[in-house]
């Protein structure tokens, strides 16, 4: 009578140094609650067929005996019962014996395996469902009842293929079956982790997508209602255009290289435009790399377009987009995160070794610098020259004021962004398996602390100076708090995550101030929220960067990394290079962006001319309003 049993594992390393044979399919799990003794040990053979237990423990020591998966036939005379004894050792190192007839001793090898669900080798069909071993005997019976399928929480089944042979092939196995089959185990869990990664990396990239939806709502919320259509059109152009100009130019410039063993500038990529092969000596692959970064990409474009909102010409935009997207974004991006950049914090020379700024390059986790600094100066620059918004001020310079035509849409479009942010920040930290997984949960949470702080230190600050619960305000100033940790999200502890937030909510209103005394229209507030914040959470990084936080980032020991945040005790090698990262993407983006815009105002290309601005963008460009108020005559 063959009795069932489904045996789930809690398991912390397993033993790899198995044979491999095919012909009968045994399973092997050990798990931590093996402590009651015995006098001896007393394995469950053939012919112990009505024995009702299965485990014995004897100082942590179980055996079990398995009956072959499919019943030999006649190659009976062949094929016996097998034995299996594993030890554990304090769950850190496991050794294996297999006993047919004699003990044969094998040491096992270490691998450090959780969440595999079943192992197919070599010679045997796949396996669409979890093994169940068949026991001589009926069901087995745990001896304790705590011992029971939830008291093992992390499951494993790993099928391993035992042949053992009567005659002089009783020890025939081949000296490699070890080292071969341990390699295919780490083959395996490499092609695991390596797919989970992928994945995770593309669904970050449909968060940081969705992102502009949320945008396209804060900017039609944002926007008096003659003007939604345009400022949509844009929004929708910022995903195509920036989609067609980072495939042909913008990750080359950021990532490229001419082939495996060239090493791209310290300035720009040089290798990989249109994704074509080209010169390389391999084609590319990394697909779920560029269309990560070119989420990022777009939602620096659609900054810059908030802050020239409802006097721009529409072939100004076009031009900015194309240039923005293709080549001034990239190039930030190249310094700070690409490994040959010389801002980089992971910076290697041509032969591989680390050769970082400071020794510690500049640290921009998500992009407060690279994404956000870099939309939010272009936006500056672009509503500097392109001039206020007719009636914006009046003719002493005070500002008049012009509100958005619909909060509801604004408050959308905050939470759309907030949900968004999940993939901008926890997908920066592009892997998910293993204890990536917890440095992703980690950065949700100080991402969710300074959203949330931003928020109710706008709220604070307006009612203590207005005596008004500005409802736009603390969205802005939840947008304020993300943009303030996107840099830091995972060096900063929770804390410092709040003051973070907080103190980005203050960066935003001084910021905003500071517009309107200089006499430059933002109709979204993009400088302040991006531009401003930006380069605050990038500060924010060389002050309050843990140690232990940024050492495990950079792959040091807490101890080896001598170098954080200045206000921890770090010094100020790590704020310094915080600093200059601010100045040099200023002055780039600034001279660049700055330099096109100026370009086309002296043409006459930038701005709508005043009787479009007057009617609306809506009306005269693009055919009508977005809202159809008229009565139905049908």
């Amino acid at each position: 009578m063959k009795g069932h049993a489904t045996l789930d594992i809690d398991v912390r390393t397993i033993p790899t140094g198995l044979v491999h044979v095919p012909k009968v399919c045994v399973l092997i799990w050990y798990h931590d609650q093996m402590k009651k003794k015995r006098s001896r040990p007393a394995p469950f053979h053939n012919d112990q067929r009505r024995k009702t237990h299965v485990f014995n423990r004897v100082s942590g020591t179980s055996n079990v005996t398995f009956r072959s998966a499919r019943t030999p036939s006649r190659d009976t005379d062949k094929y016996f019962h097998h034995v299996f004894l594993i030890r554990v050792r304090a769950l850190e190192s496991t050794a294996l014996r297999r006993v047919c007839g004699e003990n044969i001793d094998r040491p096992s090898v270490d691998a450090r395996i959780l969440g595999v669900r079943a192992l197919d080798l070599p010679g045997e069909p796949a396996h669409s469902r979890p093994f169940r071993p068949e026991f001589e005997g009926p069901d087995p019976k745990p001896e304790n009842p705590k011992n029971s399928r939830a008291s093992f929480p992390l499951p494993l089944l790993l099928a391993v293929d035992v042949l053992c042979k009567v005659g002089p092939e009783r020890r025939g196995l081949a000296a490699t079956t070890v080292a071969e089959l341990s390699a295919e185990v780490a083959t395996a869990v490499g092609l695991i982790h390596g797919s989970q990664d992928i994945s995770y990396m593309l669904i970050s990239g449909f968060f940081v997508f969705f992102m502009q939806a949320g945008f396209a709502m804060l900017c039609a919320g944002s926007v008096r209602s003659k003007n939604v259509m345009n400022i949509l059109i844009k929004n929708v152009l910022d995903a195509c255009i920036g989609c067609l100009a980072y495939f042909c130019f913008g990750y080359a410039i950021s990532y490229g290289t001419k082939n495996s063993n060239s090493f791209s500038g310290e300035f720009a990529g040089e290798g990989w435009f249109f994704l074509a092969k080209g010169d390389h000596d391999a084609a590319f692959d990394t697909w779920h790399v560029f269309f990560f970064q070119w989420a990022f990409t777009a939602a620096a474009a659609t900054i810059t377009s908030g802050a020239m909102a409802e006097r721009t010409a529409f072939q100004a935009y076009i031009a900015y987009s194309i240039v923005l997207s293709g080549f001034v974004y990239p190039v930030v991006v190249h310094w700070i995160w690409d490994t040959a950049g010389w801002l980089c914090n992971w910076k290697t020379d041509k032969d591989g070794n680390s050769d970082l700024l400071n020794d510690v390059g500049m640290h921009d986790f998500a992009g407060s610098g690279v994404v956000h600094m870099t939309g939010g100066i272009a936006g500056l620059m672009g509503a500097a020259i392109v001039g206020p918004r007719t009636g914006r001020f009046d003719a002493s310079g005070r500002p008049m004021a012009m509100p958005g035509h619909n909060a509801a849409l604004v408050v959308l479009g905050t939470f759309i962004l907030w949900v968004g942010w999940y993939g901008f920040n926890p997908g920066s930290v592009l892997m998910i398996h293993a204890t990536n997984a917890v440095t992703v949960a980690r950065v949700c949470v100080t991402t969710t602390l300074a959203a949330a702080s931003g928020g109710i230190g706008a709220m604070i600050l307006n009612y203590s100076l207005y005596k008004v619960w500005d409802l736009v305000a603390v969205c802005n100033g939840c947008l304020a708090g993300l943009v303030s940790i996107t840099a830091g999200a995972c060096v900063l502890q929770p804390w410092s995550a709040i003051l973070a937030g907080f103190v980005g909510s203050v960066v935003l209103w001084a910021s905003s101030k500071l517009l309107l005394k200089l006499r430059i229209d933002d109709p979204l507030e993009a400088f302040p929220v991006h531009g401003a914040c930006g380069a605050w959470g990038v500060i924010a990084v060389g002050l309050f960067a843990d140690q232990q936080l940024l050492g495990d980032y950079m792959g040091n020991a807490k101890a080896d990394q001598k170098i954080y945040g200045a206000f921890l005790g770090g010094g100020g090698k790590l704020l310094g290079n915080q600093i200059l990262g601010i100045v040099v993407i200023t002055l780039w983006v600034g001279t660049t962006i700055g330099g096109l815009f100026f370009a086309l105002k002296t043409v006459g290309m930038l701005r709508a001319s005043a009787e479009e601005e007057a009617a609306g963008l809506d009306e005269s460009k693009h055919g009508g309003s977005a809202y159809n108020m008229e009565p139905s005559k049908v």
